[in-house]
């Protein structure tokens, strides 16, 4: 996924995923009001977060990341997001 933007309100989120065996990676910047955030999802399962200026990192990030896209279909990603969503702390 692309360029993905979802705003309303005081709300903007920005993301480039790729979902690759059953693990999300790319960026994410997320604002609400005043407060952003960067977040890196890396291929080892790991997150990084970035509060220091994190829409200039989110768009540097995403001109570096070179992931190749494959077509997955949406319950696939639903999956993805399911199994995330189960295996964390």
């Amino acid at each position: 996924m692309r360029d993905a933007r979802l705003e309303g309100g005081n709300l903007t989120m920005l993301a480039d995923l790729v979902l690759r065996d059953e693990t999300l990676i790319g960026t994410l910047y997320a604002r609400l009001g005043a407060l952003g955030v960067g977040v890196d999802l890396l291929a080892d399962g790991e997150t990084d977060l970035r509060l220091l200026q994190p829409r200039r990192w989110f768009e540097r990030r995403r001109e570096d990341l070179d992931v190749p896209m494959d077509v997955v279909r949406p319950d696939e990603w639903r999956q993805a997001l399911e199994v995330q969503r189960d295996e964390a702390p």
